[in-house]
């Protein structure tokens, strides 16, 4: 297990800075849940609910030389996530097979913290270093919730032992979201979405590249799922070749000029089913990709 750190251009892992990662734990986002009384009506009117955000909160470990290494170690990863500028973190999963066994308490030695206990010193700190691991399929876009947690455990050898416990919020969208891609929808009939709950052009800014491959007609529709765009040029104005249209959920563009006096304004959401793909179908002629599109986990 490890967590993966997504700030700048360099992507860190938490092993990397010395702290072996035991548990990572995430659950469903809070709700903020929309009543009304009603006199004389048991109970409450329901109108509406959203999720507002989620916390994940990570746990691990680290060895230190001494006092000054053990501030040391503080020192970095407090510089590292007491950043003001939200982060992508992502829960790193061993790929090995055979990385579960039954066994009974205490029946063997923890081989990684004994190796954490044993390998040389690097820099001052002991860093465990496994890459049988890869990221999961989505990740969080976070702060830090409140402070980070040190609690010395004690002292091993000549070595202090330190518990880090972290704990992180959502920024912005309270779901786990899979790395941004564009996908070339061009002759296809359906756009392929695995996540469990919908993402919405106001959630998240994915949009529709439109690029007209011949001379057409002045109007054409646009659908995703049961969610229909049109377009109908002002006097009747036929589209030409190479013009490029931006669907943009709430904007919407022909050659970078707004056009949405010309359209229904229409806003487009991805919902998942059990076929992991939503329908899509046009009238246009020409070339369609999705950009930046994601999906969301809740």
């Amino acid at each position: 297990m490890d967590l993966l750190i997504k700030k700048g251009d360099v992507p860190k892992r938490l092993s990397e800075l010395g702290l072996l990662v035991t548990d990572i734990s995430r659950g469903t986002p809070s709700i903020d849940l929309q009543t009304q009384s009603v006199a004389f009506k048991n109970g409450k009117k329901f109108q509406n609910a959203t999720h507002t955000e989620k916390t994940i909160t990570v746990t691990g470990y680290y060895y230190a030389t001494g006092i000054e290494a053990d501030l040391g170690m503080q020192d970095k990863l407090n510089g590292v996530f007491g950043s003001l500028e939200p982060y992508f973190i992502a829960e790193m999963i061993d790929e090995r097979q055979d990385m579960y066994g039954y066994e009974r308490p205490g029946e063997t030695p923890n081989s990684i913290m004994q190796q954490l206990s044993n390998d040389g010193v690097q820099e001052q700190m002991v860093t465990y270093v496994d890459y049988n691991h890869s990221a999961y399929k989505y990740g969080f876009i976070v702060l830090l919730s409140d402070v980070i947690d040190y609690e010395t455990q004690g002292k091993v050898g000549d070595r202090i032992l330190t518990k880090v416990t972290l704990g992180f919020v959502t920024t912005g969208v309270p779901y786990g979201i899979t790395e941004p891609v564009d996908i070339d929808l061009t002759g296809q009939t359906s756009i392929p979405y695995a996540g469990t709950t919908g993402v919405s052009q106001f959630d998240w800014p994915f949009y529709f590249e439109l690029t007209a491959s011949e001379a057409q007609g002045y109007t054409f529709d646009f659908t995703v799922g049961k969610q229909k765009f049109t377009y109908t040029a002002k006097g009747k104005v036929p589209i030409k070749k190479g013009d490029v249209f931006l669907l943009n959920g709430i904007s919407f563009k022909l050659n970078q000029a707004n056009i949405n006096d010309q359209t229904n304004i229409q806003e487009f959401e991805l919902l998942p089913n059990d076929t992991l793909q939503v329908p899509f179908q046009t009238t246009f002629k020409g070339d369609v990709i999705i950009k930046n599109k994601v999906d969301f986990y809740v």
